[in-house]
C-alpha cells in the first residue's frame, strides 16, 4: 500500500480503519497492490465491524488491473475503491515506476467486475482466508 496524498504519515498510520467524520480530516488517496487468486481475480475487502457485514470487489485479469485505488473524503464521508492499472499520478510517474501500460492499435482488453456483500462474521472470515 502506498499513499499518494499530502499527509503520508497520517495515511500510513490509519489506513486499515477510519472512524466517524472529523472536520479536520484531510482527503486521502491510497494505492494498494492486489494479489490475484489462482483463477485471475483480485480485489479488496471492506468491512464494517459494527454491522457484521463486508463489501468485496474483485476484477478479472489481476496482471492487467494489479492495483486498487482507495479514496477517502470527509465532505460526504465517502470511501471509493476502484480497480486500476496505474497509480493515477500521470503517465510520467507510471513510466518511472515501470507500470505504464500500452494498448496496441486495434487492441482491446476485457475485464469483469464483481461486487458482493458478505453477511456475518463467518462469511467475512472465510472470504478473508480465501484472498490471503
Amino acid at each position: 500500500m502506498e499513499p499518494i496524498t499530502d499527509d503520508r504519515d497520517a495515511a500510513l498510520a490509519n489506513y486499515t480503519r477510519y472512524g466517524p467524520p472529523r472536520p479536520d480530516w484531510q482527503p486521502t488517496v491510497l494505492v494498494h497492490t492486489v494479489r490475484a487468486s489462482a483463477d485471475g481475480w483480485a480485489g479488496p475487502l471492506s468491512s464494517i465491524d459494527a454491522l457484521d457485514w463486508a463489501l468485496h470487489q474483485a476484477a478479472s485479469g489481476g496482471a492487467a488491473l494489479p492495483l486498487a485505488v482507495e479514496q477517502l473524503g470527509y465532505g460526504a464521508y465517502v470511501a471509493g475503491v476502484e480497480p486500476a492499472n496505474c497509480f493515477g499520478q500521470g503517465r510520467a510517474d507510471d513510466r518511472i515506476r515501470g507500470t505504464l501500460q500500452f494498448l496496441e492499435p486495434g487492441g482491446q482488453r476485457t475485464h469483469a467486475l464483481e461486487i458482493g456483500v458478505l453477511d456475518g462474521t463467518q462469511a467475512i472470515d472465510n472470504f478473508a482466508l480465501e484472498i490471503t
